[in-house]
């Protein structure tokens, strides 16, 4: 069988930027020998463009799995569509090779993905490809905050100190999380949510922290503004979103600062812009990032 094409550009109507794509195979599901050529496959792929593009990608039969950050809509030609707004997780099952069409909005996009032919495919793989067909489907995806979550961590940058083979190790570590979060999200669900005040808190608590940024806002004064006590408030919270009042703020004040430092504003004006000293928010984004603010946006 032949392995995927990931996710490369081949047509694009805009300027491309820091278009970074890795991808290995899978050492520890290798083969045996008499399936030479059967191999899974995990990939990464980052790009950034200024204007709308197109791209093709080729799935070959198996079980794919991949999340990511885009704003994207993807059509099979034989009639799956799969559309992303954000963060998005997707599985597939293809019997045979299938090839989408996709428009890409303008802007960054980060994705991760794992293929695994039918060789490969153990019990755990096989339930993933069970639940897929319980819906009665060949693709599936999901967008919540939990995926919001998973996408962030496993499309994150690899590591820039480390070598090729420690960066295959980062990248097959990571593809088996991807196949974990699938399990999790799809054969072993959550129990049910919370209950609507629950996830109304937790929903006013996160547009109230979207819409102050450029200042620091404490946990009581959080909770007032969503009628809630603080430890109802950090359990709602987590629960819902799937991270913590702290995790959710840098993430946005990240969020919020690489797109102003896209747009073209200063190192600080953006620190001020979500509420950071300028030294203070230059160690922060580059933890985050792994780049400093002037790097990011001259990458």
């Amino acid at each position: 069988m032949q392995t995927t094409t990931s996710h490369h550009i081949t047509e694009c109507s805009g300027e491309t930027h820091r278009q970074r794509d890795a991808s290995t195979g899978f050492r520890f599901l290798a083969p045996e020998p008499e399936h030479s050529g059967n191999v899974g496959e995990v990939w990464k792929s980052e790009s950034f463009a200024t204007e709308a593009r197109s791209l093709s990608t080729t799935l070959a039969p198996g079980l794919h799995v991949a999340c990511g950050m885009a704003n994207a809509r993807s059509q099979a030609r034989h009639g799956d569509l799969f559309q992303a707004s954000g963060a998005t997780f997707a599985l597939a099952y293809y019997d045979s090779a299938q090839v989408f069409d996709t428009q890409v909005e303008a802007g960054d996009v980060s994705c991760v993905g794992v293929y695994l032919p039918d060789v490969l495919l153990d019990d755990d793989a096989g339930r993933i490809v069970e639940s897929i067909r319980t819906v009665d489907a060949a693709l599936i995806q999901r967008i919540s905050p939990t995926v919001s979550e998973v996408a962030k961590r496993l499309t994150a940058p690899l590591p820039g100190d480390y070598g090729e083979a420690a960066c295959r190790l980062v990248l097959e570590a990571r593809g088996l999380e991807l196949l974990a979060a699938a399990h999790s999200l799809f054969v072993d669900p959550r129990p049910a949510p919370l209950s609507q005040r629950h996830q109304r808190i937790a929903s006013d608590a996160s547009a109230y922290i979207d819409e102050n940024l450029a200042r620091k806002i404490t946990i009581s004064e959080l909770g007032r503004a969503v009628a809630s006590s603080p430890r109802t408030l950090t359990e709602a919270f987590r629960k819902t979103h799937g991270e913590t009042i702290a995790s959710y703020v840098t993430r946005r004040r990240m969020e919020h600062a690489s797109a102003l430092l896209r747009a073209g504003h200063s190192v600080s004006a953006v620190a001020d812009a979500v509420s950071y000293s300028p030294n203070a928010f230059s160690h922060a984004f580059r933890h985050y990032f792994g780049l400093s603010p002037r790097d990011y946006a001259t990458a």
